[in-house]
Parts: structure tokens; C-alpha cells; sequence
């Protein structure tokens, strides 16, 4: 017996394209390949001569993915979307297939003035839920028969994939903006890391300033970015630096810019932003718009507030007309809160450095006036008087001479532990024994005291920085003590190692002191050297009595190469963490 061959038929064959256009509508992630693919399937499967795909705007599809949002097979004589209105029309409210043997007979006035012979339509919404998201409209059918209801299944399921489609669409690119604007976020929080730790460093003011903002102007890919600072007068600002552009000339062509003066001065004036738009600005790099169009270079100007002040502008600029997005803008704000809060703490640090310089000069005067300048003028006195007993008593007028050499010697001992005092002195790119063989030298010349120093001549590179300024300011306190109030002949100062530790000590053979006194006698500065060894993991020990001198012992503890690696392993983490 003969095996029977099946033929598939015409709505089989239909079918087996509608799954494959299906198939690959649920994969489509382009909008306007996936409309493409509607127009192609109904002109070759169901005959269509016209077809219009409209989707709707506000459906949440963005803008950059809709180049045209209706597609058809042969052109019409006005705008598409004024067809795909009126269509329209004739199936959202329904939410159901729709044929009619002439599109004239609903008297849509474009559509019949379009068509002047009768023209058969087939017309279904797109529905995802509750959501209307478009239509398709098949008008005329080649060989000038009608839409059948075979005709109308086939577009039926058509449109049910179409809307999965669509609402894939949309989820996906509402998936791709929450991840852009997570890793827009996460940027802005790397970015602001980065600032903090250029922020915590603010030694150079300026320095510091320049590296925020360059970060700012690679971040927001900013032209031009400017900063001015409120000047003493306070009613002034001046240009600190100028970034970007292709000129080293300001924005607005001046250094200086007074409270209220443009968008700069009214920045600093109302605390509040201020947007301009400048023309033929000279600060666009090639490239940035078309030669034959005009520069429009949009400069922002933030204020640089403080709690209570304004201490600055930051002004950047970009060319073209595309402002900040909200996003964006929140976040420089944020950022110039803090550089506001910068400048006001380099403010009151200036404030206090100028206020201890003055309270300073004053007690340096004070001092220089009750000690100094009195011994001086007593020395006058006693010379005055020693003119006037030469002839009658050369003896006394010899003895007032002796005493006024004596005085002074002391007035000058007093005027070096003046300049000894008043000298900073710390390590400067040098090691303990090398900074403490320094300060005894410096003390040796202006205490006038015979000082004797040794230490081991390889240094004590087994100290970390913090135990080597431990010990080296101790040896300076310790110092200082002695000329101040030891009245000693010597002094000697001993660095020497063990296994575990490396020991300093600071002898002399003035008249020492009961240590129950020294609070009263030597201020914080005993109490400074045992805080000082004991942040370095150390301890401190005074020998003293009155008449027998002092002696000040103090030692670190040596770290072990288990502990080195400890730390070089630790800082290494810290700098990279940072």
C-alpha cells in the first residue's frame, strides 16, 4: 500500500512563519526590528497593501529607540502619525479585532481623503494588561479581496506576541536605566572616596583644590572649570586657577570679581547657583559642535558655602546646550558643600595660626620687656654709676664693672635660650641619632653648656617613624628643662641598643629637683615626655634630688620581623585601600 504524503497546508504554512516571527518577537531586543518584523509578516502573509504599527510614546519605551514609530510598505501623502491617530480611534476602546470591508464607511476624514477606492481594513490593539501600547492596522489586501477570519486569528496572535514584545522591550530598558543609574551611583560614590582622601589632606590649600576639581571636570566630562576665593577684604573674589578649554584666559576675562558682579559675584552674593550661556566663548576645543554653528558654552556657578559664609565660587563650563541632569547636579552641589566646608576650616585654621602668632609676639614682648630689656637697663644704671665712682673709688667702680660683665653674660644666656626656644625643631629626612646629634649641637651653642653625646654610629633603623619622633622629642624637652632651670656645667646625652629595645638617656649635674614640685616648676613638659614614650609603646623614668642632678630614661620597644611584616603588611593595605 502506497505511504500517503502530507501537504501542509496554506494555514499551516501561515502558522509555521507566525511561530517563527513569534519566536524571534520575544527575543527582539531593537523596537524598531521588531516593528520591522510585524510589516514584513503581514505583507507577505496576510497580503496587506498598507500596514501601520503604531506604539505609544508614553508606554514607556524611551525616545532614542523610536526613529520612527510607525512603519508601512508604501508611502503616504501626509505625517503617518496623523493616519495612526484616527485609526486609532476604531479599536483601542473595544480591545478587539476589528475588520470592516471599506475603512471609508468610518468617515475619518484623512483616511478618506487618502483612499478614493473602497478599501478593506483589519485593525487590533495592543493590550498588555491594562496598559495600551499601540495598534496594528492592515489597510487594502492584494488581489482586491477581503480580510478573512483566518486573516484576523493570524493577527490576533500576532498582536499578543507583539505586546510581550513591547513590554520585554520596556522591562529591559527599564533594567538597563536601573543599572546605568546604579553604576552612575556607584561612580559618584567612588568619586566621592576619592575626594575624601584629597580632602584630608589639605596642606596646599590650592594643590588640593586643583586635584577635586580636575576629578569633578573627568567625571561630569566638564571643558572648563575655574575656582575663586574670597579675599580678606570680603566683598572681593579672586581667580585661583583655570582648568580646561583651549585658552589659559578666565571665563569672564578678569582676576578679580566683586560681590554681586555677574553669575560669578551673584553666586557668592545670594548663595544660590547661577546659569549662563556664553557665545563665542574661545574656550571650545575642536570638535565639540559643528564649524558652522555657533558656540553656546554653558558655565554654571556653585557657591562655595560654609556654615556661616561664602568662601568661594566654583564655575565650570561645557559646550552645547545639554545642561546636568538632575542626578548629576545634586551631586555637585553635594560636592561644593564640601569644598565650602574645606575652605571655611582653612579659614579658622588661618585665623588661629594668626591669633598664636600675635598671642606669641605679646608674650615674647611681655617677656622680653620684664627679663631682657630690665637686666639691660639695669646694666646702664650700674654703668652710669660706675662713670661717676671711677675717680674717687676705682675699687667700687671695679667691682660695679665685674658685676655689670656678669650681668651681661646672663642677659645674653638669656637671649640664646630665647632663639633655642623659639627655633622648631624636628626630624628633617633623617634618623634618631643623626636628629638628636643635631639638637645637641644647637643646644651646645646656645645654652653655653659642655654637652657630650653618644649613640651607635648605624643609627636605629629598627624604630618606626612614630618611636623615632617619640624619643627624639623627648631628648628635646629634655633638653630644654636644662637650660631652662638645671643651671648645669654638663650634659650628657646616650643612645644605646639591646635585644628588645632602644634606650635614650639625658644626665646632667645641675641642681635637680623634688619631683613633687615639677608640676609647678616644669609645666606639662614631664608629663608630655611619659605620654610621648608611652604612645610608642615605651616607658619614662626620672632620677632627681636637689643638688645631685637630673637623669631622664627613656625607651621604645624594637619590633620583631614577625611585627615588621605585620606593619609593612598593614600599610601596604592601607595604601591601596585608599
Amino acid at each position: 500500500m502506497a505511504q500517503q504524503t502530507h501537504v501542509p497546508s496554506a494555514m499551516d504554512q501561515r502558522l509555521t512563519m507566525l511561530h517563527q516571527v513569534s519566536a524571534r518577537l520575544m527575543q527582539e531586543q531593537d523596537l524598531s526590528h521588531l516593528l520591522q518584523q510585524i510589516v514584513d509578516f503581514s505583507i507577505e502573509q496576510i497580503g496587506a497593501c498598507y500596514v501601520i504599527v503604531g506604539a505609544q510614546p508614553n508606554g514607556g519605551l524611551s525616545s532614542d529607540l523610536m526613529t520612527d514609530r510607525q512603519y508601512y510598505c508604501r508611502p503616504f501623502e501626509r505625517d503617518l502619525n496623523d493616519y495612526c491617530r484616527e485609526l486609532s480611534q476604531l479599536v483601542r476602546d473595544q480591545r478587539e479585532p476589528l475588520r470592516m470591508v471599506d475603512i471609508r464607511s468610518s468617515q475619518l476624514p484623512l483616511v478618506n481623503e487618502f483612499f478614493d477606492l473602497p478599501t478593506p481594513f483589519l485593525g487590533i490593539p495592543l493590550y498588555r494588561g491594562d496598559a495600551y501600547l499601540g495598534g496594528i492596522y492592515l489597510l487594502g489586501r492584494e488581489g482586491g479581496g477581503l480580510f478573512t477570519r483566518e486573516d484576523e486569528m493570524i493577527l490576533e496572535i500576532l498582536a499578543t506576541y507583539t505586546s510581550i514584545g513591547i513590554s520585554n522591550l520596556q522591562l529591559s530598558q527599564q533594567l538597563a536605566q536601573h543599572n546605568q543609574l546604579l553604576q552612575q551611583r556607584d561612580e559618584s560614590l567612588s568619586l566621592l572616596a576619592r575626594l575624601a582622601t584629597t580632602m584630608a589632606d589639605i596642606s596646599d590649600i590650592q594643590d588640593t583644590l586643583r586635584q577635586l576639581v580636575l576629578q569633578l571636570m573627568t567625571y561630569l566630562q566638564i571643558h572648563v572649570g575655574e575656582v575663586y576665593v574670597r579675599q580678606e577684604e570680603g566683598w572681593l573674589l579672586k581667580l585661583l586657577f583655570h582648568l580646561g578649554g583651549t585658552s589659559e584666559q578666565s571665563l569672564w576675562n578678569s582676576k578679580y570679581i566683586r560681590y554681586g558682579q555677574g553669575p560669578v559675584g551673584q553666586a557668592a552674593r545670594t548663595k544660590q547657583a547661577q546659569y549662563a550661556i556664553l557665545e563665542e566663548c574661545g574656550h571650545c576645543a575642536s570638535g565639540l559642535h559643528p564649524a558652522d554653528e555657533p558656540c553656546h558654552f554653558r558655565v554654571s556657578c556653585y557657591p562655595l558655602a560654609g556654615q556661616n559664609d561664602v568662601f568661594g565660587v566654583l564655575a565650570i563650563g561645557t559646550c552645547g546646550y545639554d545642561p546636568l541632569d538632575q542626578q548629576e547636579e545634586n551631586f555637585l552641589i553635594a560636592v561644593t558643600t564640601w569644598l565650602g566646608v574645606m575652605l571655611e576650616n582653612q579659614h579658622l585654621i588661618e585665623q588661629r595660626q594668626r591669633l598664636a602668632v600675635l598671642e606669641e609676639r605679646e608674650r615674647i614682648g611681655m617677656d622680653l620687656h620684664d627679663g631682657v630689656i630690665q637686666s639691660i637697663y639695669a646694666v646702664g644704671l650700674a654703668m652710669e654709676h660706675m662713670r661717676l665712682t671711677m675717680q674717687d673709688d676705682p675699687a667700687k667702680a671695679r667691682e660695679v664693672l665685674d658685676q655689670a660683665i656678669h650681668d651681661l653674660n646672663s642677659t645674653i644666656r638669656d637671649i640664646r635660650l630665647y632663639i633655642l626656644d623659639l627655633r622648631p625643631r624636628k626630624l628633617h629626612d633623617e634618623d634618631l641619632t643623626s636628629g638628636i646629634a643635631r639638637l645637641v649641637n644647637e643646644f651646645r651653642v646656645n645654652a653655653l653648656v659642655n654637652v657630650n653625646y653618644s649613640g651607635p654610629p648605624e643609627g636605629a633603623p629598627e624604630l618606626n617613624p612614630e618611636q623615632a619622633i617619640a624619643m627624639f622629642h623627648i631628648c628635646q624637652e629634655a633638653l630644654a628643662n636644662v637650660a631652662k632651670h638645671a643651671i648645669a656645667k654638663d650634659v650628657s646625652v646616650t643612645v644605646w641598643k639591646t635585644a628588645e629595645r632602644v634606650l635614650m638617656e639625658v644626665h646632667d649635674d645641675g641642681r635637680g629637683f623634688k619631683i613633687d614640685d615639677a608640676k609647678f616648676t616644669l609645666g606639662h613638659g614631664l608629663s608630655n615626655m611619659q605620654t610621648r614614650a608611652n604612645n610608642a609603646g615605651g616607658e619614662m623614668e626620672i632620677t632627681t634630688a636637689r643638688g645631685k642632678g637630673t637623669t631622664i630614661l627613656a625607651w621604645v620597644p624594637i619590633m620583631n620581623a614577625t611585627e615588621k611584616a605585620n606593619a609593612a603588611a598593614q600599610e601596604a593595605g592601607d595604601v591601596n585601600d585608599g
